[in-house]
């Protein structure tokens, strides 16, 4: 299957740029340069409606590039039975609280894995009348190895009505996290998160075509072992965001191997969904996820701070 071409025109201060360069710029960050100069190597790319085969090819101001990108074959979505649990059925929408372990929707990276949306599909048969063969009703997502609360449209018009409240930030969003070291009582990380330049499964605070994010946070206990249970609430929903900024921030979430390293507390990011509240057709709705056993196990194994200390 061929996606609609997309069309990005040159400015001033892209003059002289390598194509590859302007073009995952442009994009975005969603594809790694080195896909990027894949793409142009097949052919993919026309520079004023000429064929580019070279990623080092200098843009000139002015010029118009057009980029036609294969998209990958549509993943098998065989109905499933997945276990997670519900904390709201609604008309227009379901309130779950995924497991770590379980990814939302299918990737690249794990095309044979269970996912949510596959047990979405066994239990919900409405879930088959969206347009969407990869990501039925899903609004938006959590990592694999982060467990908590996820919401999910049931018909296309509510998916269109809660993917606007994400868009206008309009939806509160509260993560606990575990993280090695004692930040400060309360604190704002706002530094842009993009594509890591050489890990394209990661991201960076300085990663390729960063875009604005924002973490607020506060401290709900210090433990004696350098360890902080955090409250984290996310203005933006960059991937990876909260793992990124606290690790930036040299208060890494425990457990993360990608921005941090392993732990003896726990075998995945101690990062967990709690709560999210919105209004919806004029009702307020607010929800919370009690830990996983895990989470809790991790906590009930460290020592808490003296108030005075």
């Amino acid at each position: 299957m061929i996606s609609l071409p997309l069309v990005f025109l040159v400015a001033a201060e892209q003059d002289k740029q390598r194509l590859d360069q302007f073009l995952t710029a442009a994009l975005a960050g969603q594809h790694s340069r080195s896909q990027i100069a894949s793409f142009i190597k097949e052919g993919a790319v026309t520079v004023d409606s000429l064929l580019a085969v070279k990623p080092s090819l200098p843009v000139i101001f002015g010029q118009t590039v057009t980029i036609t990108i294969p998209q990958p074959p549509l993943f098998p979505l065989a109905p499933q039975v997945i276990d997670f649990e519900i904390i709201a059925e609604e008309q227009d929408f379901l309130v779950i609280n995924k497991p770590a372990g379980l990814m939302v929707h299918h990737a690249t990276s794990a095309p044979e894995a269970n996912t949510l949306v596959q047990g979405l599909l066994h239990k919900y048969p409405e879930f088959s009348q969206f347009e969407s063969n990869e990501r039925p009703g899903i609004v938006h997502r959590l990592d694999k190895d982060t467990s908590g609360l996820i919401l999910v449209a049931r018909n296309p018009q509510a998916l269109t009505v809660l993917a606007d409240l994400f868009k206008n930030r309009s939806l509160e969003k509260k993560y606990h996290a575990l993280v090695a070291g004692w930040p400060t009582r309360i604190g704002t990380i706002d530094l842009p998160i993009g594509r890591h330049p050489g890990n394209r499964t990661a991201m960076s605070a300085h990663g390729l075509a960063a875009r604005s994010a924002i973490t607020h946070y506060k401290v709900l206990t210090y433990y004696t072992n350098n360890t902080t249970l955090l409250e984290c609430t996310i203005v933006t929903g960059r991937t990876h965001q909260i793992r990124v900024h606290c690790a930036h921030e040299k208060f890494p979430i425990v457990g993360d191997i990608v921005y941090g390293t392993q732990s003896p507390l726990i075998a995945r990011q101690a990062l967990h969904a709690y709560s999210i509240a919105f209004e919806y057709k004029g009702k307020r709705y607010a929800y919370t996820a009690p830990y996983p056993q895990d989470f809790t196990t991790a906590i009930q194994k460290l020592v808490e701070e003296p108030a005075d200390s």
